[in-house]
């Protein structure tokens, strides 16, 4: 054809030629050519366009130091299979072998419950076929690579963590970590108690409830279901040497975590109005824009030492007591002296400072320094020219000289005899803060751009993880939309190569890259968000890229519900799960019905405090539950971190590891959490899921019990 098409051209051409003048075949001969080139590189274009959007495989241009990634601190080999599975990260979801039947049908049948019969009848006969067609995602683990997580499950010598900063893996000995913990729990900070002081304080916290006259509706919420004592655990501090570890508390579930969640709420009005508060690293930004400094100023940072362990509790209820009346200081006060916690079946109390892992201890820090700020300014010979704070974190600008700044910082330390600063002053004109790196220019402004620490590893969710691509795309998101906030104009560009380089490691492609960067900076900024409808009922299924969660969403749009029903299972604790056999864990906190997963996933924002005053966030809207040959995987989704670089891991049930933060952060802890003895496990209330389990929830369609 192409032969056939060439030479009927060719004749026309030399027909033309003899036909015409010399002067009209030029000009037909240049018009033609001109047409030509034009639909060549239109054409040209086109195919280039659509070969950049085709499916390829995300193999990122430059490869990750897997080494720098995987801290091994045991004596044991790791061969390149392990290293390998575990650089993903511990926020990394292998895809399930099984549909999830169980989780999907209970999260309809938790949403259908509140429409009208038939409607919920047609939604479930589509969900049905939808179900029966399902075929489970293809694995994205090498079969050799989910054999080295099995051997991982198996050696109880060996305890797997996250670090305390940058997300990198640590492996340890698991009797090395025991004896740091119990090495750590033997200073003054804390004491041990001969029993579990669970009950009785969940009869005070109930006892003071009442008192206080809150209304019944709130008051309700305010009482832990099933109480569990806090857990502590440690994160291995890798750039410090002999590797200490940083105690963390998870209070979730505790006998006073919603009451601290309702307090935090009540002092939130009392908190951040001083001048010298910041709420986070946007605002300080803004902040520093309009400052100018001599060549003689000093940048300097203070950090407040262990600052929950070191408030004063005495002075803070004084302040209490001046802006709430008695029945409410009782509570402030009931919270914040319950600081027990629980740790290798040995039960601990915090003898100073306001309870790690409350959500309430932060806003209380918080309350306190600022009065404390405002007594040491006002008492302080000689001030700065500004002064700034986040939390246990100060940035000030020193006009006085270096000797003056050594008086200043002896009138911080002595103050509180509670309080004490450690100081950093500027380097080169350079000085960080928060997950900022502030620079002296000539013009006497102050330059900003993001700072990252030696430890930071770079590592996010990869985009070959069983999430979904919302999840994804959130990563991208988050990080580009603070390249875009945080850094001035001469770092912005430094910064978005340093991104893209960073995603091509996590395994995302370009034209995901290039999608993310149109999303963020092509966005307008200040548009208004139109309020939506509060939906009929939220429905939460389990994510599966071959298409049985959104098919399965279909039948709900028609009743409102599509925008509330998300490809993710909710936000669960670890200890609240057991493996079925099947493919997926079951929820087990209740009586083991199927639609108590769904109950779960209106838990609010859950805290965990680390003990030097930094908040972690274990809250993930979108959990997958996996399992990976009877290893459980929980896998959250990634918030938006305050800042991005100092990574916490979320807390723990019994003792069982999680990490959020910002970047996300998700583990896969719970896949090897179980190679050591370290974890705690009470295999007693973890019960298998089956179907006599759901006599105790509302009747299913006969569709349902037919798949199930």
């Amino acid at each position: 054809m192409l032969d056939h098409n060439a030479k009927t051209l060719r004749d026309l051409h030399l027909r033309l030629s003899t036909i015409l003048s010399q002067i009209d075949w030029e000009h037909v001969d240049r018009a033609t050519a001109a047409l030509g080139d034009s639909l060549h590189n239109r054409d040209t274009e086109r195919l280039k366009q659509k070969f950049e959007r085709l499916p390829r495989k995300n193999k990122p241009n430059t490869k990750p130091d897997r080494h720098r990634l995987v801290i091994n601190l045991t004596d044991e080999r790791i061969d390149e299979d392990t290293l390998s599975v575990l650089s993903k990260g511990l926020n990394f979801a292998p895809a399930p072998r099984s549909i999830p039947f169980s989780d999907i049908i209970g999260g309809v049948e938790q949403a259908v419950r509140k429409l009208p019969n038939d409607a919920a009848e047609d939604i479930r006969a589509e969900i049905s076929m939808t179900l029966k067609k399902a075929v489970p995602p293809k694995s994205n683990i090498s079969f050799k690579e989910r054999a080295a997580l099995r051997s991982l499950r198996k050696n109880t010598a060996v305890t797997i963590l996250p670090a305390d900063k940058g997300n990198a893996t640590v492996l340890m000995k698991t009797l090395d970590y025991q004896e740091k913990m119990k090495e750590l729990l033997t200073n003054n900070s804390y004491k041990r108690i001969p029993r579990d002081p669970t009950d009785s304080i969940s009869r005070k916290t109930i006892k003071l409830i009442k008192e206080a006259g809150i209304p019944l509706e709130t008051a309700r919420h305010l009482r832990a279901e099933a109480p569990v004592p806090p857990r502590i655990y440690g994160l291995p501090k890798i750039h410090k040497e002999g590797v200490p570890l940083r105690p963390i508390v998870s209070a979730i579930s505790s006998p006073t975590y919603n009451l601290a969640k309702y307090l935090t709420g009540i002092l939130a009005p009392h908190v951040g109005v001083s001048e010298h508060h910041v709420k986070n690293s946007l605002e300080f930004v803004e902040t520093i824009k309009e400052i100018r400094v001599d060549t003689t100023d000093i940048l300097v940072s203070l950090d407040v030492v262990s600052l929950f362990t070191c408030v004063p509790l005495a002075d803070t209820m004084r302040l209490l007591a001046e802006r709430f009346d008695s029945d409410t200081v009782k509570l402030f006060h009931h919270v914040l002296t319950s600081t027990y916690f629980s740790f290798d079946g040995q039960f601990y109390e915090q003898t100073e400072g306001v309870a790690m892992g409350s959500p309430l201890s932060p806003a209380i820090a918080n309350f306190y320094m600022e009065n404390f700020e405002k007594q040491a300014l006002n008492s302080a010979p000689l001030k700065p020219k500004c002064f700034f704070r986040y939390v246990d974190d100060t940035f000030l600008i020193w006009p006085h000289g270096k000797d003056a700044l050594d008086l200043f910082f002896a009138h911080m330390n002595s103050q509180h005899p509670s309080i004490k600063f450690t100081m950093e002053k500027e380097t080169n004109g350079q000085l960080p803060f928060l997950d900022i790196l502030i620079q002296k220019k000539k013009d006497g402004s102050l330059g900003h751009s993001i700072y990252r620490k030696a430890t930071h590893t770079d590592l996010y969710l990869n985009n070959q993880s069983h999430h979904h691509p919302s999840q994804k795309q959130a990563v991208l998101s988050t990080l580009l939309h603070r390249a875009k906030k945080i850094p001035d104009n001469e770092s912005i560009q430094n910064e978005i190569k340093h991104l893209q380089i960073t995603f091509r490691k996590n395994g995302y492609s370009k034209h995901q890259i290039s999608e993310a960067l149109k999303r963020t900076f092509n966005k307008p900024i200040g548009g208004i968000r139109e309020p939506q409808e509060e939906p009929t009922a939220k429905a939460f299924l389990p994510y599966d890229p071959a298409g049985y969660s959104s098919n399965a969403l279909d039948p709900l749009a028609a009743d409102d519900l599509s925008g509330m029903v998300r490809c993710g299972s909710p936000s669960v604790k670890a200890d609240q799960f057991s493996d079925d056999g099947g493919g997926y864990a079951h929820n087990n906190s209740t009586n083991g019905a199927t639609t108590d997963l769904v109950s779960q996933a209106t838990d609010q924002a859950q805290t965990s405090i680390s003990s030097h005053g930094e908040e972690v966030d274990a809250e993930g809207t979108g959990a997958i539950e996996i399992d990976l040959d009877s290893v459980l995987v929980l896998a959250k989704e990634e918030q938006s971190p305050k800042e991005t670089d100092a990574t916490e891991p979320t807390s723990t049930e019994n003792g069982e590891l999680i990490q959020n933060k910002a970047m996300a952060m998700e583990y896969m802890t719970e896949a090897v959490g179980e190679c050591s003895s370290v974890l705690e496990n009470d295999s007693s209330q973890k019960t298998l899921v089956t179907d006599s389990d759901f006599s105790n929830a509302p009747k299913l369609d006969l569709r349902f019990s037919q798949i199930l």
